[in-house]
């Protein structure tokens, strides 16, 4: 099955994540797992162990045997912020929105991060002003993700919010939701509560929710969704508008079921209160596949091309750009090479040379003088110490193979090793290395540098002496060169 036929779709947690991965032709070929992180992977939604993360994702994309080239990241909501603005046409004449919404940071906008990336939708326009719709993320959070993401080989990655891909699977499939709609989301640590209008989101909030059983850590998720609801109704709208439905969804699996729905009983009557069930809309899924079941809620929202997904201005290197960083880089180093290792090496050689004549005419002084010379045969304690101090070494030498181990653990996708040899007295390893992608090769030159490169001392998993020297055989084909401890 081609990749192309397949809509990927990510959704994470600080502890979980799911893919899924939809066939576009026949649902019956999609798969789908849900995974679970080690403590501190990500915090917040940040990710704190990039390494980890990566090759967390490496193994469930093995488990799944599926490389995608393209990507559907769903986001919670708790990282990004919403705000509705309104701009004056006038105030536009000489500039853009994106540069406007950037003039507005620390005066009508204001965020608890550095850096920043938007996006805005228009909601609504006249001759006069345009309201507007931004959503706010932390740039350098945003950017973390895109560089483990373009690290496993994917090219392509959009951005989409739940509570939209939500509203578009049960707006359309279901015809159940009507204007102002709350989607409240419960993870194991949080609550999150988007608003819905006309079937765009204008509002986001995220809310700690630690208790010691699941009856008070449901009647928090009530309080909240009453004071939630009440803010919008007297705040955001003056009393103009009001929240007709609540659809709730269980994304933590500490808490069970039947008791979240049970408390939903205490909301007042005048909502309209709908549990999201994922076996209502596809039977084949497993409930208790929680986040990879919400990457089926996306990837099925990305089917639909007239669907706006969330495009944030992040520049990012283009490959053939990256591509040519490498390049020169490799130059830069050849060049280095030739300069301050070949040369020096062709000048130490020659003095080698000269070194090995005056040693051999030494060995025939030594030889004529040792015909003349009685020999002992006797072997010195000194020389014995020697010996088993040599034996004792040889004994905890690391075997090669031990390293080779290491080299093949970082091989994925369709990277293979066709060639190794090993060279003891050089302490070298030169394998041969193909892919289908040379961008592939270059990676995988620069993984095995850092996750085996010695930094602060030579250890079980840091015995790589240097860069690793590559030269490219051909389209497709590189040979490696390692220099080990």
């Amino acid at each position: 099955m081609k990749k192309n036929d397949f809509i990927t779709s990510i959704f994470l947690t600080d502890s979980d994540f799911g893919i899924f991965c939809l066939d576009k032709n026949d649902s019956s070929n999609s798969r789908h797992m849900d995974f679970r992180l080690d403590d501190g992977v990500i915090l917040n939604g940040y990710i704190q162990k990039p390494y980890d993360f990566l090759n967390a994702l490496k193994i469930a994309f093995k488990t799944l045997r599926h490389k995608p080239k393209e990507l559907n990241f769903v986001f919670l909501g708790q990282n990004v912020l919403i705000r509705e603005i309104i701009v004056k046409k006038e105030a536009l004449t000489k500039t853009n929105v994106y540069e406007y919404i950037e003039s507005q940071v620390g005066i009508s906008i204001h965020f608890p991060f550095s850096e920043a990336a938007y996006y805005y939708e228009i909601k609504s326009e006249n001759d006069n002003e345009i309201e507007i719709i931004v959503f706010i993320i932390d740039k350098n959070l945003l950017e973390d993700y895109y560089d483990v993401f373009e690290k496993i080989g994917i090219k392509n990655i959009s951005i989409s919010l739940l509570s939209t891909d939500i509203n578009h699977l049960y707006g359309d499939e279901k015809n159940t939701l009507l204007d102002n709609t709350m989607i409240v989301s419960l993870l194991e640590n949080n609550i999150t509560i988007h608003i819905l209008e006309n079937n765009r989101t204008i509002f986001g909030i995220n809310d700690e929710c630690e208790s010691t059983s699941d009856s008070a850590l449901c009647e928090r998720v009530s309080d909240f969704v009453e004071k939630i609801a009440n803010y919008y109704q007297f705040n955001l709208r003056k009393g103009k508008r009001k929240i007709s439905n609540i659809l709730m969804i269980n994304l933590s699996k500490a808490v069970d079921e039947t008791e979240f729905k049970r408390s939903l009983n205490d909301l007042k009557t005048e909502y309209k209160v709908i549990v999201l069930d994922i076996s209502d809309v596809n039977r084949n899924l497993n409930p208790e596949d929680k986040y990879s079941n919400i990457g089926y809620i996306s990837s099925v929202a990305n089917k639909n091309a007239n669907l706006s997904r969330i495009d944030f201005q992040v520049n990012r290197p283009k490959r053939g750009m990256v591509f040519s960083s490498y390049l020169f880089v490799i130059s830069v180093l050849i060049f280095a090479l030739i300069s301050l290792v070949y040369i020096p090496w062709v000048n130490m050689n020659q003095e080698i040379h000269d070194l090995e004549g005056e040693r051999d005419a030494l060995l025939i002084q030594q030889t004529m003088l040792a015909d003349n010379v009685e020999h002992d045969s006797a072997v010195s304690n000194y020389q014995r110490e020697y010996n088993l101090a040599f034996e004792a070494l040889e004994e905890h030498s690391s075997s090669p193979s031990y390293y080779l181990n290491d080299l093949e653990n970082l091989i994925f996708g369709d990277l293979a090793i066709i060639d190794i040899s090993v060279d003891e007295s050089e302490k070298s390893i030169i394998i041969i290395v193909t892919a289908s992608d040379d961008y592939d090769l270059y990676n995988y030159s620069i993984d095995i540098y850092e996750n085996h490169g010695v930094i602060d001392g030579i250890t079980d998993t840091r015995w790589m002496l240097y860069p690793p020297d590559i030269t490219m055989l051909s389209s497709g084909t590189m040979k490696v060169v390692i220099y080990h401890a």
